[in-house]
């Protein structure tokens, strides 16, 4: 069986989502929220092989999903920044 990792500071990464303000970033916060703490047993290619601090990867995910309109551009397909898809 092959090891895997912890997902650390669970609690501190669910107390850091319920103070954000902006309700469009909390809901899509508690999203990714949901798929780190719900267990995954059925599936170890989906288990993190090192020890994940949650709490860290939701202070970066808000700063990500917190541009809003960055977001709905690509979605809709428009191209923003200097990042090509060809990975150049």
């Amino acid at each position: 069986m092959e090891k895997t990792g912890l997902v650390k500071h669970k609690q501190e990464a669910l107390d850091y989502v319920t103070e954000i303000e902006d309700p469009i970033t909390q809901r899509l916060l508690r999203m990714a929220l949901v798929h780190f703490l719900l267990p995954r047993s059925d599936d170890l290619q989906k288990q993190p092989t090192c020890d994940v601090d949650l709490r860290y990867v939701m202070l970066v995910l808000h700063e990500f999903l917190s541009e809003h309109t960055v977001l709905m551009l690509t979605l809709q397909g428009v191209q923003i920044g200097d990042f090509s898809d060809d990975g150049e």
